[in-house]
């Protein structure tokens, strides 16, 4: 059985509960919102509109990797001990939030992509989305209708399959282990994309964005080894001011660096995560109910904005509708958030109820 020590954080003889991490559902909604937007903007010109390409595609999934690092080995390390039986009720508590929607989703653009456009199926691809190996198909720049996205959907789930059974292997070397993982995975990146330019080899490697998730997971070991050291860090706002900036850079793709594409953005949450959390600052934004909400339908937005883009601009297409690009975009974002809401409060609400017994 592994152990995991616990260092007093602010007084308490325990990291605290995820439910008391100030601020992560707002990140959760910026995140949201930036892969949305690049999407809509990126998809305009198929109604005559300007696109906006100087949007990074990558900045909003790079952040929702750090963050899922992050609270994965959070949630580890805020057991006293991670046994077998809380091992089975992690997966659980996994399955019960990604699968249920991951499913549905699949099943809604199978249908409709049969009904409108069948010669789009390719039918081998079909087990790899069933089986949660949907980034396969995106390695060989193939794929069904609607679920390309669906490539980052499954470099997680097979994350979570793994992450949880190397804590318990790698017991006190953890942070070790890991630091060591996060560094391999970042030579490959760098050999595969830029030494051996095999198209495959590197699709594959890219795909993986271990090192991405790996950077959150260091993120919480060092958080509950080092409390002291991260909340100083964390005190800094001119570090936080740094973060900030390099985002926004990253979102507008001015950010170029030939071997590490997403080290600034992982880099650049993990220390906005230790200054939300640790500092609790602007509590009109990062505290604000609209977009804490937001934040909770993520999932949700992130999954159906494909679906509801395709959707909107077919039926603008066939019916030969002109709209502005502010009415576009509009447009779109307002009904994935309305799709979005009404699939977390009246289907993934039932799912998510059902976590509460395997804790």
């Amino acid at each position: 059985m592994y152990h995991v020590e616990h260092k007093v954080i602010e007084g308490k003889d325990k990291m605290p509960p995820k439910e008391s991490l100030y601020g992560l559902d707002s990140i959760r909604c910026l995140a949201a919102l930036s892969i949305m937007l690049t999407h809509v903007s990126s998809n305009a010109h198929k109604l005559g509109l300007h696109a906006h390409d100087f949007l990074s595609t990558t900045i909003g999934v790079n952040v929702f990797f750090v963050l899922s690092g992050f609270l994965i080995t959070y949630l580890i390390m805020n057991e006293s001990y991670f046994s077998t039986p809380q091992l089975k009720n992690f997966y659980i508590r996994r399955i019960l939030r990604i699968w249920p929607l991951y499913y549905f989703y699949l099943l809604l653009t199978l249908t409709c992509s049969i009904i409108l456009a069948p010669q789009l199926i390719n039918v081998n691809m079909i087990m790899y989305y069933v089986f949660l190996l949907p980034n396969v198909p995106w390695i060989f720049d193939s794929g069904l209708p609607f679920l390309h996205h669906y490539w980052s959907l499954g470099v997680e789930e097979q994350f979570y399959l793994l992450w949880p059974i190397l804590v318990i292997v790698s017991g006190k070397r953890l942070l070790q282990v890991t630091s060591l993982l996060c560094l391999s995975f970042i030579v490959m990146n760098v050999m595969f994309t830029h030494y051996l330019p095999m198209k495959i080899a590197s699709s594959a490697v890219y795909s993986c964005q271990y090192h991405t998730l790996l950077i959150g997971c260091i993120g919480a070991i060092l958080m509950q080894k080092f409390p002291t050291v991260i909340h100083n860090i964390a005190g800094q706002s001119w570090l936080a001011v740094i973060a900030w900036l390099t985002l926004i850079a990253n979102q507008l793709d001015v950010i170029h660096l030939k071997y590490f594409n997403e080290l600034p953005t992982a880099m650049a949450t993990l220390v906005i995560l230790y200054h939300i959390i640790c500092q609790k600052p602007c509590p009109m934004i990062f505290d604000n109910a609209v977009m804490k909400y937001i934040g909770k339908i993520s999932f949700g937005i992130y999954v159906y904005h494909p679906l509801v883009i395709g959707t909107l601009i077919f039926i603008l297409r066939k019916f030969q509708f002109s709209l502005g690009s502010l009415f576009y975009y509009g447009l779109v974002i307002g009904i994935t958030l309305l799709v979005a809401s009404v699939s977390y409060e009246y289907f993934e609400k039932r799912f998510l109820k059902l976590k509460t017994k395997f804790y």
